[in-house]
């Protein structure tokens, strides 16, 4: 009898060590899949972050290139329009521009200006 109840008790505890076992591995692998799953959102969100910091500075980059380049040319044609609508000492416009046969007076001019 003695034998049976120390067989018995002895599937007991083993029984007993075999769920503390299993529970403790249940345990470590919910806690490594969550650790997981925490820094592939931490990374999805650092390389979205990033992604939308170098989209924004490329077009502040061209938006700032591109007022300049319009500043540009508006600063070009002022220049123009009053070197055209100056006209200092009866010279003509299109000779200013050098795209007439007219000389400073008025005058025909014997060669061909080009631009």
């Amino acid at each position: 009898m003695l034998t049976v109840r120390a067989a018995t008790e002895r599937g007991t505890v083993a029984a007993a060590l075999v769920v503390v076992v299993v529970a403790v591995v249940v345990v470590v692998v919910v806690v490594v899949v969550v650790v997981v799953v925490v820094v592939v959102v931490v990374v999805v969100v650092v390389v979205v972050v990033v992604v939308v910091v170098v989209v924004v500075i490329v077009i502040i980059k061209k938006a700032i290139l591109l007022v300049y380049q319009i500043a540009l040319l508006l600063v070009l044609e002022c220049v123009i329009v009053v070197v055209v609508a100056g006209e200092p000492q009866g010279v003509h416009p299109a000779d200013v521009l050098g795209v007439t046969a007219y000389s400073r007076h008025g005058q025909p001019n014997n060669r061909l200006y080009s631009l």
